[in-house]
């Protein structure tokens, strides 16, 4: 058996100005001129904030992801705060698509929502069985997550498809994640358990964190050969 080591933070603090300050984007795309300039700490949620109702456009975000892969997510506006399924490593363009009147002014940043990288598990091991351990150090929240979803050709239903984003198959930001099939939800502190099937992907969302509070996962499923 193999053991995977997926970690969290600790992340800078949230701003929900540091990727593009107070904005219009009269000219259908938003200048990246926050403290960050669209290049963030680690991959994390990229948050809208919008002064008034947006919900008549939309906005295109396009960078890259954990181990640089490059995605694009599209995030509908409204009248309060919306933030990317995806988590964004690089912002390098955030486009605004679906009316001709530039949008109420609104900010873009960054808020307490995270995702660990993925683990890929063995769909053809010997046994089903996956082991979770746990260490937080200071102030965190987080689930445990799962999917059946593969961006790289898998159609989450157990035939082989086209990929990436091929025929059957779905994008990053499309990945649908479970956090009821362990049963962790919400936890702060370390722990050990176990689950008895064996998805596609597992990983760790951090729901919050205070100051430096990060944490470590191992993952360890039954029937794999080490390397």
């Amino acid at each position: 058996m193999q053991k995977i080591t997926l970690t969290a933070g600790p992340y800078a603090a949230a701003q929900n100005n540091n990727i593009s300050l107070s904005q219009t984007g009269a000219s259908g795309a938003l200048t990246l001129n926050g403290t960050t300039a669209g290049v963030l700490d680690l991959p994390r949620r990229v948050l809208f904030t919008n002064s008034g109702d947006n919900s008549s456009v939309s906005f295109v975000v396009t960078g890259t992801t954990w181990g640089n892969s490059p995605v694009t997510e599209t995030i509908a506006g409204n009248a309060s705060t919306a933030y990317t399924n995806t988590d964004f490593l690089t912002v390098s363009a955030i486009a605004i698509t679906g009316a001709s009147a530039a949008p109420n002014a609104l900010t873009v940043g960054t808020n307490t929502v995270a995702g660990t990288a993925w683990a890929r598990l063995d769909s053809w091991a010997n046994a089903a069985s996956v082991n979770f351990q746990t260490k937080v150090t200071g102030t965190i929240n987080y689930d445990i997550q799962c999917t059946l979803d593969d961006p790289n050709g898998h159609n989450g239903q157990g035939s082989n498809v086209t990929g990436p984003n091929g025929v059957g198959s779905v994008s990053i930001a499309g990945v649908v994640w479970d956090s009821t099939l362990p049963g962790v939800t919400g936890a702060t502190t370390g722990m050990t358990i176990n689950m008895n099937f064996a998805p596609v992907y597992v990983r760790a969302l951090i729901n919050s964190w205070t100051g430096s509070g990060s944490m470590t996962m191992y993952v360890m499923q039954q029937g794999v050969v080490s390397a």
